[in-house]
């Protein structure tokens, strides 16, 4: 059952991030896009480079939501869903699930999140969806590490329901997750 909701979840903000895209082809010069591809190390105008917060640095997935210390239990991870790869952490209680998606991913480096950004950031809380791609939404995630079959990184988002009117912010976030 959480597994289908899981992918269920998925199948949703693949939908939204699909649709807060522009339609037709990027123009030429739009910095998110090399062509056709985006641009995993677009940086938006003003934002920062680190991630706000002090890191909350508990294995395998951790940040504070709203000010509260959420941890993921051990079913945190990377993998790659249909050519998008993504980190995946859900708490034991089952209240927060957090989802990082880094579209056209390259390795170690910062990654950005946004409305109108390819990457996106999300938090499930129950059956609400709060995600960077809408709202006003951003956040950064910084790659530190990807070696011996592990992604190691900090990150903070702040993320929004689709109507805008919620919001989630998300700070010192941590992964040390394997990949699967």
């Amino acid at each position: 059952m959480r597994i289908q909701i899981v992918s269920l979840v998925v199948l949703f903000m693949l939908a939204i991030g699909f649709s807060a895209c522009s339609n037709g082809p990027y123009s030429a010069g739009d910095p998110q896009y090399s062509g056709s591809t985006p641009n995993p190390l677009y940086v938006p105008p003003g934002a920062s480079s680190t991630p706000t917060g002090t890191c909350v640095c508990i294995d395998p997935m951790s940040a504070n939501i709203d000010g509260a210390t959420w941890k993921s239990d051990t079913n945190a991870f990377y993998m790659v869903m249909n050519t998008i790869p993504m980190i995946m952490g859900v708490d034991t209680a089952n209240k927060y699930q957090v989802s990082l998606y880094l579209y056209g991913y390259t390795g170690p480096g910062t990654y950005y999140y946004g409305s109108g950004i390819t990457n996106q950031a999300l938090v499930l809380d129950g059956t609400t969806i709060y995600s960077t791609a809408v709202g006003g939404g951003s956040g950064v995630l910084v790659i530190s590490s990807d070696i011996n079959n592990k992604i190691q990184g900090k990150f903070s988002f702040t993320a929004y329901t689709t109507d805008g009117k919620k919001s989630h912010t998300v700070t010192g976030g941590w992964v040390n997750v394997p990949k699967k």
